[in-house]
């Protein structure tokens, strides 16, 4: 096995520090001036706070074949000042911020500096808790990029403490282990003199484990760290130099933004790299439920539940951390599909696969358990209906052949179908996509929406529009709103910002709502209660144009989500060579130009869907990191592949202001 060696000294410091000066903290009316050599490139605020903003030119390599980025110099002046070597202090981070050190994370409650000497030693990391005491790590490092694969972690370091205490670096694996890589949970260090920690583990992380020193062993001490170095044994042919020791410049996704801290005598100056490469790890960052919590929900998938769920039968919860810490909403991704559910049919009567209830069970019972608003997905759909043909004896088969039914048997199988389905869930799912993509994309805003729907084969044809007619639609949604009244009911579908599909939607639910109307004269809510708009864009789908649909929906007086949001970073015409599927961000042709755009339509979006909280009550990403993504040569997502933020994601974020 080859050595794939992070000699970070806890840490390169990629950090200039996050405290700023003002004109109110210095005497005699003195104020920091706080200038940019390339303020296309980094921008600095009155306060210190610098942003980066983009790299100059020279970006239009493909992105996997290397970064783009500009660099700029910050400087920082008193006027009148002089003499004197200007000192940099390490202040708290504001809260809910995270301070990066090199490949390693602290949270808001621990303070780090490098100390150029103590008691004996060069280039010390210190730590020490910040006035709200340590989180529940103090320095975290994530382990994303060995998931499923065994290795073996090395730690050593020599550690100073002023007060006995227990020091540990160990493995949050995210299935409730933590082993220990060096230190002890239970033996105290001694005080007042170096001691060396050291030790290694044997371990297969998941995708969501990462190594942290642990503030529970720690208490609420600081700490003095002197040559730590770590080493990651794996398979690997790849083998990494140790990093280089000393303090480094800045190096910041663009979008980010961290604070400079200045206390100096006459001027300093900082480097700044703006880089499209992401840096810090999404488990380090505010959570997107919190941040967005006043305007709408935030969802993702679970594409994995074995993987992604722990526990049994009553105890299951979601075991995925990244899912926990950001998202309050989840859809399966396959799980709830007709392909899983439904196993043949006899008559009007389907049979129904026992493994695959139970495996939708655990994710709904799973999402419940664990806080989550569970969207059901999907029960009436062109795809996914576990025929290849309409030869078989399932859904399909009711289309035209030797299983076929007449629409007036089509109808009950489809409401049996449905009733069965719903009834299973009943209570447990609150948002039902009952009907999904049933429009192609060759509609025109002129059609009638009942002439136009999808015909054709299997997978090719919706086989309840072809078997039915248009009425399977009121059917469909009446026989879901019979089974559970409670439940939300969702059309959802893809290519919403072209005008003749929104139009075609729009006719649809309102032509639909209508006749419930009549119906039911004392019914008080809509039958079709809420527009899923899928948003699988790129970067040639244009703000205004979901506007557009926006505001023809706005009329029907339902509910909206943004359902399944990725975008491409780049043209539909550039992606369709690499094609669909999850790990192909290796065979990706991004640009780091293509990364830009992205992360500008993604700000524009939820700009707009901010706009729209008043109807919009859910925005879902369809994954959470790029590998992940059905998409994945594209990179449509807000996280790489390691599960670091990209500069979509502090654009999206950015909306907020």
């Amino acid at each position: 096995m080859n050595v794939k060696r992070i000699c970070l000294f806890l840490l390169m410091v990629l950090l200039f520090f996050g405290c700023e000066p003002t004109s109110e903290d210095l005497p005699n009316g003195e104020s920091v001036t706080w200038t940019s050599s390339h303020p296309n490139i980094v921008s600095v605020s009155s306060d210190g706070t610098v942003t980066a903003l983009g790299f100059g030119s020279g970006g239009n390599s493909t992105f996997v074949s290397g970064p783009a980025t500009g660099t700029a110099t910050i400087t920082a002046s008193i006027a009148g000042r002089s003499g004197g070597e200007p000192q940099r202090e390490v202040g708290t981070p504001a809260e809910g911020t995270l301070v990066n050190l090199g490949n390693f994370s602290t949270s808001s409650g621990a303070v780090t500096n490098i100390l150029d000497e103590f008691n004996g030693k060069t280039n010390v990391l210190h730590v020490a808790p910040s006035f709200g005491g340590y989180s529940w790590a103090v320095l975290t490092y994530s382990l994303s990029a060995y998931a499923n694969r065994e290795i073996t972690i090395s730690i050593s370091t020599e550690v100073w403490l002023d007060t006995p205490a227990k020091i540990a670096w160990q493995v949050n694996r995210g299935d409730n282990t933590y082993p220990v890589i060096a230190g002890s949970t239970e033996d105290i260090t001694d005080e007042g003199s170096w001691q060396t920690i050291e030790g290694s583990a044997t371990i297969t992380p998941l995708s969501n484990s990462t190594l942290y020193l642990s503030s529970q062993q720690l208490g609420h001490i600081e700490a003095y760290f002197a040559n730590f170095t770590m080493t990651i044994y794996d398979d690997s042919e790849t083998n990494i130099d140790d990093p280089s020791l000393t303090e480094g410049p800045l190096l910041l996704t663009i979008g980010d933004s961290r604070k400079l801290t200045f206390s100096g005598t006459s001027t300093e100056t900082f480097t700044v790299i703006a880089t499209t490469e992401a840096q810090v790890n999404l488990m380090n960052l505010p959570p997107m439920k919190d941040q967005f919590s006043q305007y709408f929900l935030m969802g993702n998938i679970v594409g994995n539940p074995n993987a992604e769920i722990t526990g049994m039968e009553r105890d299951v919860a979601i075991g995925n951390q990244q899912l926990l810490r950001h998202y309050n909403a989840l859809t399966a991704e396959n799980h709830m599909k007709p392909s899983y559910l439904v196993s043949g049919r006899s008559g009007t009567t389907f049979n129904y696969n026992a493994n695959g209830l139970a495996n939708a069970d655990r994710f709904v019972n799973a999402a419940i358990n664990s806080g989550f608003h569970v969207v059901g997905h999907t029960i009436l759909w062109h795809s996914q209906n576990g025929n290849a043909n309409q030869n078989g004896n399932a859904i399909n088969g009711i289309m035209p052949g030797p299983n076929a039914l007449s629409p007036e048997d089509a109808l009950t199988a489809m409401r049996n179908y449905i009733t069965y389905i719903v009834t299973h869930f009943k209570g447990r799912v609150h948002t039902w996509d009952v009907l999904n993509e049933v429009f192609p994309d060759s509609v025109q805003a002129n059609n009638n929406w009942r002439d136009v729907m999808r015909t054709g084969g299997a997978n090719i044809g919706n086989p309840w529009y072809v078997a039915i007619g248009a009425d399977f639609v009121y059917e469909g949604f009446l026989a879901a709103r019979l089974a559970d009244p409670d439940a939300i009911l969702y059309y959802n579908d893809y290519n919403t910002d072209q005008l003749g599909k929104a139009t075609m939607i729009r006719n649809m639910v309102r032509d639909v709502n209508e006749r419930y109307k009549e119906e039911y004269p004392n019914e008080t809510r809509l039958l079709i209660e809420g527009i899923g708009m899928q948003e699988h864009h790129n970067t040639g789908v244009q703000t205004a144009n979901i506007k557009r649909s926006l505001d023809l929906f706005r009329p029907l007086g339902v509910r909206i989500s943004v359902s399944e949001l990725d975008v491409l970073a780049q043209g539909w015409s550039q992606f369709s060579p690499v094609g669909d599927g999850t790990n192909k961000q290796e065979q990706s042709t991004v640009t780091n130009d293509g990364l830009i755009d992205q992360a500008r339509l993604y700000g524009e979006y939820m700009k707009l869907y901010i706009q729209y909280s008043d109807i919009i009550e859910r925005v879902s990403l369809w994954g959470v990191t790029d590998g992940q993504s059905w998409r994945s040569g594209g990179l449509p997502l807000l996280f790489d592949p390691d599960g670091r933020a990209k500069p979509a994601y502090y654009s999206m974020i950015n909306a907020l202001n």
